[in-house]
């Protein structure tokens, strides 16, 4: 695609778009909407009255997958794909996000069984290891309890990165891998869609462009506006409103944030900044995920469903 149409989409560029003053009122109008829709799901919620389903299991998943990818095909106008492997997150299996945290698990054991062995050897009788020098004896016993405590803080470091890695769903562009997380059925569904999205972009919009974070806005909010369809799309399907508690909430959360931010004085600020890093400064309250959330939801709001294809097709262009 082309890298001027691609330009468009800075993180900058869309910032400062967002942060027009005529898009307060917008936003204010979305975010009733939606804290509506939010307060009613969550009045059926605490009835009951939500089905979310079961967790999938690993030898359904596949059939759930190619039903979600087929919708944002159609949704998006996509003839031909690469589909990526998906999958839970398993941490047997080789990736950027199993194999460092393996290798940091095989380096703490290393670190705990060295220790140990040292601190049984240095005190072992003088035959076996008992060096004459009583400086060598204590920095050897300095070093067997040093050993189990960096492999004791490794270890922990390494169980807090797993336990974060097991409950996210995410794309690796590296290995073209989905790895999601157990989600009820109702909250699977879309969060597939968004994550399909995101191999999408990777293929169509930056293929052979190579891109950073300063296009961040632009793929959570993409993705984002796919999620929402995809939630919408089989809550009519299945009769089913449970579909649009996750979005619902994620949109209402996302919406206040930045309404809160353009309200205060750094959105004011934001709004007469003309420089790239001093715009990154002011947002840092923010994430790409709710500024960019917040900006496609009041471009479909504006300009319909369309604009999720147009993107991802090269046609779509600010006015």
């Amino acid at each position: 695609m082309d890298a001027s149409y691609i330009r468009q989409f800075e993180n900058f560029n869309i910032i400062k778009r967002l942060s027009s003053p005529e898009n307060t009122l917008i936003i204010e109008e979305l975010l009733y909407k939606e804290y509506e829709r939010l307060k009613r799901l969550k009045e059926l919620k605490k009835d009951g009255k939500l089905n979310f389903g079961p967790q999938v299991p690993p030898e359904e998943l596949m059939d759930l997958v190619l039903d979600v990818c087929a919708e944002v095909d159609r949704f998006l106008g996509i003839q031909e794909r690469r589909l990526p492997h998906f999958g839970y997150y398993r941490l047997t299996e080789w990736g950027s996000t199993t194999t460092p945290i393996l290798i940091y698990y095989v380096l703490s054991a290393a670190l705990f069984a060295s220790g140990s062995a040292l601190f049984v050897a240095v005190n072992l009788p003088l035959y076996l290891l008992r060096p004459t020098d009583p400086y060598s004896s204590l920095l050897l016993k300095l070093a067997a309890p040093s050993l189990v405590l960096a492999g004791a803080v490794v270890f922990i470091r390494t169980a807090m990165a797993h336990y974060i890695l097991k409950k996210m769903s995410m794309y690796d562009p590296h290995s073209r891998r989905v790895i999601l997380e157990r989600y009820p059925r109702a909250i699977l569904i879309p969060v597939v869609g968004h994550e399909y999205t995101h191999s999408l972009q990777d293929d169509i919009i930056f293929g052979g462009y190579n891109y950073s974070d300063n296009y961040s806005i632009l793929t959570e909010g993409h993705a984002i506006g796919v999620e929402r369809h995809v939630a919408r799309c089989y809550s009519e399907r299945e009769g089913n409103e449970a579909f649009l508690y996750h979005i619902s909430k994620k949109t209402v959360r996302d919406l206040k944030r930045v309404y809160e931010w353009m309200r205060g004085d750094l959105g004011r600020k934001a709004r007469e900044t003309r420089d790239a890093k001093d715009l990154r400064r002011l947002t840092e309250g923010l994430t790409p995920h709710s500024i960019g959330n917040t900006f496609f939801s009041i471009c479909e709001a504006q300009r319909g469903e369309e604009i999720y294809k147009q993107i991802i097709h090269g046609t779509f262009q600010f006015t």
